[in-house]
């Protein structure tokens, strides 16, 4: 499973649409998309992202 993927998992889990996320990270709903569907994900977004969704990197 690629990184994307397993981003999209643990944000489902956590009940949370991509357009919270993407509020709480400062970006659009786009973005959000763009990083879950990528097999590789930069480090700083990699850090808002687990911010945003309360977890660690």
């Amino acid at each position: 499973m690629n990184l994307g993927r397993k981003i999209r998992h643990m944000r489902e889990l956590l009940n949370f649409t991509q357009e919270e996320v993407a509020e709480k990270m400062g970006v659009s709903q786009q973005t959000v998309s763009n990083i879950e569907s990528n097999e590789t994900v930069e480090h700083d977004q990699l850090e808002k992202m687990a911010r945003a969704l309360g977890v660690s990197a």
